[in-house]
């Protein structure tokens, strides 16, 4: 990783994380990316933030003001959370519910359009190869289809992160794995079937329990 790149990306994420927490105490319940309200977007930002200050720590970088700049932005999301914490808590869970539901759609997409993509003499033959060697998988159209469902699994994890001991999640968690274990599978045939083997989907200073950032 370059160290501009890092310092590019800090920058970034202390502006969504300030302009994202300015949205959610003007209405918690606003609807945002994919249906969902804003309310985890700051959480979202918090943790990307300390992913990248961690990464420039260790290249040796002098992260004080950053550091400073996002402790600052901290206090003020305390202060909302805990004048508002039923009500942030409730939707974040809620919201979680809604993402779980968004990644699952990919799977009983695959169920529903199966026989059509087997059948269909005018699919691209090695897309049409991908479903005819499994009977589960993801169904996806697009390298877009693609970057959402990236985007979406993101999301899920900030908030079993969050929501973990203040609600009881592990069913929903369960759920999860049982899906990631058929992404994880299908990985690499996903990609040759997009047509976008080589290419990298790669956020290196994500976590590694974060692997679907880790797609090379």
């Amino acid at each position: 990783m370059e160290e501009e790149y890092l310092l590019d990306a800090i920058r970034r994420h202390l502006k969504y994380y300030q302009e994202n927490l300015n949205i959610m105490k003007k209405d918690l319940h606003q609807r945002g990316l994919h249906g969902c309200s804003v309310s985890y977007s700051p959480i979202c930002d918090r943790n990307e933030i300390s992913w990248i200050l961690d990464s420039l720590e260790k290249m040796g970088c002098d992260t004080a003001q950053f550091e400073k700049d996002a402790s600052k932005i901290d206090e003020e999301f305390k202060a909302y959370e805990d004048s508002h914490k039923e009500d942030i808590l409730n939707q974040l869970y809620n919201d979680l519910k809604d993402l779980i539901g968004k990644y699952d759609e990919y799977f009983s997409d695959f169920q529903e359009k199966k026989d059509y993509f087997r059948a269909n003499e005018k699919v691209v033959p090695v897309y049409k190869e991908y479903f005819l060697n499994r009977d589960d998988g993801l169904c996806f159209i697009d390298e877009f289809e693609f970057d959402i469902i990236l985007e979406i699994r993101t999301s899920i994890e900030h908030l079993f992160e969050y929501l973990y001991e203040k609600y009881d999640i592990e069913g929903l968690r369960n759920n999860v794995l049982k899906m990631d274990s058929i992404f994880k599978r299908d990985v690499g045939d996903i990609l040759i079937s997009l047509e976008m083997n080589g290419l990298s989907f790669e956020v290196a200073y994500a976590p590694e329990e974060y692997w679907w950032l880790h797609i090379k």
